[in-house]
């Protein structure tokens, strides 16, 4: 069972201050810390109440910017709305925060003097069975392919219609295919998706100029903290926009060709997969056909690159941080919210697990405590489950924004208690 942190993540919808920031670098628009504290505070109150659920994760608004092509759209008045994007586990979805004043007063985004009492906060367009669709869905995670969401996005992206029959099928011949030549379950935490590139619209200079200005904004509030000057100007030339992006591309003939992209580790990492199939009967099967003969057609890839594979969901990278003197070898092959640790026992240690789960245990839920009184040095965990296997104690953790600050002190305090010769984090 997952075990929560005693409280909701306090920054539950916006961290105030940035958002201030992004307001007025995206949109020209100020906002007072004042008035987005208020709102959060509420907001966080009515989506409990509305959805019926506390998630023990931090769920997010947010508002797409200029290089989305998107119009920041404010009304202000007896009730005022201003639209944004409603962030959960598993999808998004557009709402409409809304506020009005039990005295008349018509309050703006930017004033200071915010009577929080005064105001009445809510969501438009929040829809309960939806939320909870996406906060907790019924998914089948043993699949390449994702049968709705990719008839969906090339229907909407290119204008391509593939069939449920055609699509089903592709993914039961290539998933036993995948995982027999990489040796890889494809599972929740070993999650790779064959699905298509997003169309992008053409570049300006103006949006190479924006994408640039954000970057670095968010560069001096904290983000990026593992990348030294270098490394982030390095980055920062890698990740510039551009206008050399792939096209759908698809060949019907007795062997017939879709290009595909492969989205490794949480769709972080994307490359280029070319999927081909043909028929013992000789009939020639499109995309769109309903009428699909399992036993008929096959499917395969043309030249699998294994070793990308392994790359994008195992990468070995040096660690934001250094530790001296632990007392277990360390490996970290990646670093993401969700983190999965496998700390190996020693021998002599094997019949105490049960004891070492419970001070680990009891350290991550003092952090948490720690938290909750604005103690700016511990980091949020928002969930965490734990298990003994084959002189494993192997741990999932729902890691907040300072990550970085908790897996220190957590690294530290297993090096304490000195009963691990290995501890490696995936």
């Amino acid at each position: 069972m997952m075990k929560k942190a005693n409280k909701i993540n306090t920054e539950f919808f916006w961290d105030g201050a940035t958002w201030s920031n992004l307001f007025k670098l995206y949109f020209d628009i100020k906002a007072s810390l004042n008035f987005l504290n208020c709102g959060n505070q509420q907001l966080v109150h009515f989506f409990e109440e509305t959805v019926g659920v506390t998630p023990n994760y931090p769920i997010r608004l947010h508002w797409y910017g200029p290089l989305d092509g998107c119009v920041f759209n404010y009304e202000k008045g007896k009730i005022s709305k201003l639209d944004a994007v409603l962030s959960l586990l598993y999808g998004r979805m557009n709402v409409s925060i809304t506020w009005q004043s039990k005295s008349g007063r018509i309050y703006d985004m930017a004033d200071e003097d915010i009577d929080c009492d005064d105001l009445i906060f809510w969501f438009e367009n929040l829809e309960k069975e939806e939320c909870l669709r996406m906060i907790n869905p019924i998914i089948d995670w043993h699949r390449l392919v994702y049968t709705s969401g990719f008839i969906d996005v090339h229907k909407k992206v290119w204008a391509v219609d593939f069939s449920v029959p055609f699509v089903e099928c592709m993914n039961s011949q290539l998933l036993p295919i995948f995982e027999e030549r990489t040796g890889i379950t494809i599972n929740k935490s070993n999650r790779v998706v064959l699905g298509s590139m997003p169309k992008i619209d053409p570049i300006t200079p103006e949006m190479i100029a924006e994408s640039d200005k954000i970057v670095r904004l968010q560069r001096s509030i904290g983000l990026f903290p593992q990348l030294d000057d270098e490394a982030f100007e390095d980055f920062i030339e890698k990740t510039k926009p551009t206008n050399d992006y792939p096209k759908f591309q698809y060949q019907k003939g007795t062997v017939s060709t879709i290009s595909l992209y492969f989205w490794i580790a949480q769709n972080i990492f994307a490359y280029h997969q070319d999927i081909k199939w043909q028929s013992k009967s000789g009939r020639i099967y499109d995309i769109a056909d309903e009428d699909i003969d399992y036993n008929d057609i096959e499917f395969w890839f043309d030249n699998l690159d294994v070793e990308k594979v392994y790359q994008a969901l195992y990468p070995k990278i040096d660690t934001p941080f250094k530790l001296k003197n632990l007392s277990y070898e360390l490996k970290v092959y990646q670093m993401s919210l969700d983190a999965i640790i496998h700390m190996h026992l020693k021998t002599d240690c094997l019949a105490d697990a049960e004891n070492y789960i419970i001070e680990i245990d009891n350290f991550i839920q003092e952090i948490n405590e720690k938290t909750e009184k604005k103690d700016p040095k511990y980091a949020v965990i928002h969930g965490w489950e734990s298990k003994i296997e084959d002189g494993f104690i192997d741990y999932s953790l729902k890691i907040g924004d300072n990550g970085i600050a908790f897996l220190k002190k957590l690294f530290k305090f297993v090096s304490d208690l000195n009963c691990f010769d290995e501890v490696v984090m995936n």
